[in-house]
């Protein structure tokens, strides 16, 4: 994505970056009528399936990442992601993941989705999605189109979250150091990013640490260079410095967003998550995912085996 296509996600107020914005779930267009067909059941692949699954995935003008849940009473949920290449210039709705929830069944080996909700609403997808799978072992899956010879997508297993992250997510957090002892770790030409090693507190497999982003000179003129030119009712704040305390999860590359504080135009603006599921931890991407510089640093290195 060309830098100025990014500070244009900058200067709207209330989107933080990387953080995920919930959308509104729309009915799918309904399926054809069909005669009913006794569905043979294959139990003990459908009891494979329940969890969640992942893939991340490059394309040409991007990354995706995908998750699938399959859950027991039979309802499914799918967001995928995409994450424009540095070179290509992206859009807020391109940049929207989409979504689908509905039911699931399996007949012989076809994995079945009647989805029921699609998001955004305007997305084009089928009403019913049919994928063969096949079963590499406990934590992988390959799934590929019921009517496709491709060799189809690999998919793993996400990590179950437990009691240990509950643990650590309701644990006291500390002040950001002030002046602390702040560390670089990863530097783009629109912002720099820090870590501060003065607060980090390591338990276990799991790291709590204050981040910062501050944006570079040359991005914060070209980001009020844009915000002067939309009109008053898209004006917004720009992100100049922005605070944020990451739970790590190390071995199972997982990461959770515990409090947000954002500093634009000598306001600061707090944002503790309250209400959000404190066992939901996103994925640290495979592909194009600044968490894994700050994972390399902070993290200890896997023991050898």
């Amino acid at each position: 994505m060309k830098p100025a296509s990014r500070l244009r996600g900058l200067v709207v107020a209330g989107v933080l970056a990387g953080l995920p914005v919930g959308q509104p779930l729309a009915a799918a267009p309904p399926a054809a009528a069909a005669a009913p067909v006794e569905p043979q059941v294959d139990a003990r692949l459908a009891a494979t399936l329940v969890g969640t699954w992942y893939a991340d995935r490059i394309e040409d003008a991007g990354t995706l990442d995908i998750e699938r849940s399959y859950f027991r009473d039979g309802s499914f949920k799918t967001v995928i992601g995409f994450h424009p290449a540095v070179d290509q210039v992206g859009t807020p709705e391109m940049t929207l993941p989409l979504r689908t929830a509905g039911k699931w069944k399996i007949e012989g080996d076809v994995l079945i989705e009647d989805i029921e909700r699609v998001s955004p609403p305007d997305a084009d997808h089928p009403p019913i999605n049919r994928q063969r799978v096949r079963v590499e072992g406990p934590d992988r899956i390959v799934l590929r189109a019921a009517d496709d010879s491709a060799d189809g997508t690999l998919f793993r297993r996400k990590p179950v979250t437990s009691v240990a992250h509950l643990r650590i997510y309701n644990q006291p957090r500390p002040e950001p150091g002030e002046p602390g002892a702040w560390e670089r770790y990863s530097e783009t030409p629109i912002v720099i990013s820090y870590y501060d090693a003065s607060t980090l507190q390591r338990s276990g497999d799991f790291v709590a640490v204050w981040t910062r982003g501050d944006m570079t000179p040359a991005a914060l003129d070209k980001a009020r260079e844009i915000a002067a030119k939309l009109p008053a009712s898209h004006q917004g704040l720009i992100m100049e410095h922005t605070y944020l305390r990451l739970l790590v999860d190390c071995p199972r590359r997982l990461i959770k967003p515990r409090e947000v504080r954002v500093h634009a135009a000598g306001r600061v603006t707090v944002h503790d998550f309250a209400g959000e599921d404190p066992l939901d931890w996103p994925r640290i991407r495979g592909y194009n995912d600044d968490h894994a510089e700050l994972l390399q640093r902070v993290c200890p290195a896997p023991a050898a085996r």
